[in-house]
């Protein structure tokens, strides 16, 4: 009987790797600001109807050990981009490419092991970050201690990913990649197909 239990609970932990979950029905907190969620994303196209960030179930998991840090911090991760199927993924690193951005990283996007985030105060004001945003915006730093403050949150973002497995991108300081990620395949389940 104790060996049956054994395989069964062996059996379920096996089945869940690989598996892609909705982050936010695992954990209520985070907030989501995903722009290539809609019409108005590069491609032109909206591929879901609700922003949702889908990921594989251990960076899932790492991602909410990640926020349930910063809460203790007085600090939110906002999600700007999940996965996204493989195809979905392509046409925009084409359309990225015609405009002369070179980054691969949609492509990791696909395999469900990477989110680029950024981080929100107890008021939902977003941090400052040394550089561009997500969206491409440039922050206004105005003096040299507003730029050590940037480069402090950027630090604090980077040291707790790092804690729970996740990889900085290189080109982009607040996009994250979660170990092992990089040789999963790539998947082309449509979002609305995935509980």
């Amino acid at each position: 009987m104790l060996l049956k239990l054994l395989l069964f609970s062996l059996a379920a932990l096996a089945n869940s790797e690989g598996k892609l979950v909705d982050v936010k029905k695992q954990d209520f907190s985070f907030l989501l600001e995903m722009p290539y969620a809609t019409e108005k994303n590069i491609t032109g196209k909206k591929w879901h109807t609700e922003p949702r960030c889908v990921l594989r179930t251990e960076a899932a998991e790492a991602l909410i050990r990640a926020q349930k840090t910063f809460q203790v911090l007085g600090i939110r991760l906002k999600i700007q981009e999940c996965y996204l199927p493989d195809l979905i993924g392509k046409a925009l690193l084409v359309q990225k490419m015609k405009h002369g951005i070179g980054f691969d990283f949609e492509t990791y996007f696909s395999r469900g092991g990477a989110v680029a985030v950024t981080a929100v105060d107890r008021e939902g004001r977003e941090f400052t970050f040394p550089g561009a945003s997500y969206s491409g915006k440039k922050y206004k730093v105005s003096d040299s201690q507003a730029a050590k403050s940037a480069e402090a949150n950027l630090a604090k973002l980077q040291w707790v990913m790092k804690k729970e497995g996740f990889e900085t991108y290189p080109q982009v300081p607040w996009f994250f990649i979660y170990r092992g990620s990089k040789d999963w395949p790539f998947s082309n389940i449509p979002i609305p197909e995935i509980p």
